[in-house]
């Protein structure tokens, strides 16, 4: 004897074995596990109002009404944006603290003028080799960290690391002054568009295909 039951995350009708009603079960369709048991019991309420004209339907959550396929294209070219400025950036930083290092060795190597008052007021090379290295220091790994979350943003494989890459961008105006300007604008595009539900819905939907992967490699490995 089967039981018919529909699964209580995506709605699929399912007929499940009498013996196995106590069992959990998994959906074939969205992968979600759930007791037949209990499933029975939540739609057998719904089962005897049969007068009512208007069928029953099920209350879809916010991401449902969003189009992932959507959110997918619509992310694109702002996270490819961000990612390009913020490898040219990464590139722009090394170039001027090479730059700023070696004219500070260079001015360190030449010898020291013989009347002090010449250079009184000229900063001495190691300022110029030491704000070389904060500069890399700091900035080097920023710019690494807003390029590898644009990145992923872009595959929708982290929202986490898209966040933190497009606040980073927006923070780098204050931090770097005008040189942060041409990031500014990736990055406030960047997190208004990652807002939106289509976007929101298309990250859903790549968690959950990951998730069924998992479990799917973990089925074959078993």
């Amino acid at each position: 004897m089967s039981l018919s039951v529909s699964c209580p995350e995506c709605g699929t009708h399912l007929e499940v074995d009498d013996e196995y009603r106590t069992w959990k079960v998994r959906c074939p369709q969205c992968r979600h596990e759930f007791l037949p048991a209990a499933a029975v019991a939540k739609t057998e309420p719904m089962a005897d109002e049969e007068d009512d004209e208007r069928p029953r339907r099920r209350r879809r959550r916010r991401y449902e009404r969003a189009d992932p396929e959507a959110g997918a294209r619509e992310i694109v070219t702002p996270a490819a944006t961000l990612e390009w400025i913020g490898w040219i950036s990464l590139a722009l930083v090394l170039i001027v603290c090479a730059f700023v290092v070696a004219y500070g060795v260079s001015e360190a190597e030449k010898p020291r003028a013989a009347n002090p008052k010449n250079g009184a007021n000229e900063d001495p090379p190691e300022v110029f080799i030491f704000a070389g290295f904060c500069l890399g220091v700091i900035a080097i790994p920023y710019f690494v960290i807003i390029g590898i979350g644009a990145r992923k943003l872009r595959h929708l494989s982290s929202r986490g690391w898209a966040m933190a890459a497009a606040i980073m961008a927006i923070a780098a105006l204050p931090l770097f002054g005008v040189c942060g300007l041409p990031i500014f604008g990736p990055g406030i595009w960047a997190l208004v568009v990652m807002n939106h539900d289509n976007v929101k819905a298309a990250f859903k939907q790549k968690q959950r295909r990951a998730r069924r992967d998992d479990e799917d490699d973990d089925d074959d490995d078993d």
